[in-house]
């Protein structure tokens, strides 16, 4: 795995484990859709 992928894991977990707020919520979203889109480019 590259680097950029482990960073939007680690942001991930580190926003999933707090109380959910609409910005947290958009950030995770934000977060996981460009994770697929950089993966689904790539791979």
């Amino acid at each position: 795995m590259n680097e950029l992928a482990l960073e939007a894991i680690e942001a991930h977990k580190s926003t999933s484990g707090k109380p959910s707020t609409p910005n947290a919520k958009k950030l995770r979203v934000a977060l996981t859709l460009s994770f697929f889109a950089y993966y689904g480019h790539h791979n």
